[in-house]
């Protein structure tokens, strides 16, 4: 996978994650991802780019 498709991909799920009402952990869990690579795109995403 790309750089460019991973970054949207994570996009979307991130976007998901917020309207779930889930735990990152429980989010992470159903789709296929680490708890800490959730955490990590969240973070990275709710930084504005300069």
């Amino acid at each position: 996978m790309s750089q460019l498709s991973e970054s949207k991909r994570m996009e979307e799920l991130v976007s998901s994650y917020h309207s779930s009402g889930q735990t990152q952990k429980d989010f992470a869990k159903a789709h296929g991802l680490t708890e800490g690579k959730l955490h990590y795109w969240i973070k990275k995403l709710s930084v504005p780019l300069e």
